[in-house]
């Protein structure tokens, strides 16, 4: 929970090209479920599994959030017992530094402005039925 940084690949500076030169951008994130593997027919626009675009340019995927700010963060924070093993009474310091790092700037207007812009690209038709295959397949293979 809070905003975190995620280091863009090669590929991730050229989409996301307002941060390019930085390497990086930073997000609000609170999840306790990553993405392990990459899937197939993805390009990972971060490492660690933090953003992927489909070969197809139709899904854009992020672990983190740019549509949170630290206020729509601040609502989660009811959580933190069941997701750090504390809370504001149990342990004050801890809290402090997580309330910090909700109230960190981030980038999430920046990367919004790169979806925007993204959602007018084309994609590839035969790429949109290839993505939509191996989805069907990656779901049929978690259900095992």
């Amino acid at each position: 929970m809070g905003v975190a940084s995620v280091e863009l690949t090669e590929q991730g500076r050229a989409f996301f090209y307002e941060a390019s030169l930085v390497g990086s951008f930073k997000l609000q994130q609170h999840h306790r479920r990553e993405v392990a593997v990459a899937p197939l027919g993805f390009v990972p626009l971060a490492h660690g599994n933090q953003c992927f675009l489909s070969e197809s340019n139709s899904i854009l995927t992020f672990q983190g959030h740019p549509e949170k700010d630290a206020e729509t963060a601040r609502l989660r924070l009811h959580d933190s017992m069941r997701w750090f093993g504390f809370d504001a009474l149990s342990d004050e310091k801890a809290w402090a530094q997580l309330e910090m790092s909700i109230k960190t700037p981030h980038d999430g207007e920046m990367v919004w402005r790169r979806i925007f812009e993204w959602v007018q690209e084309p994609c590839s038709e035969t790429g949109v039925a290839q993505q939509i295959a191996a989805l069907a397949l990656a779901e049929k293979v978690s259900k095992m």
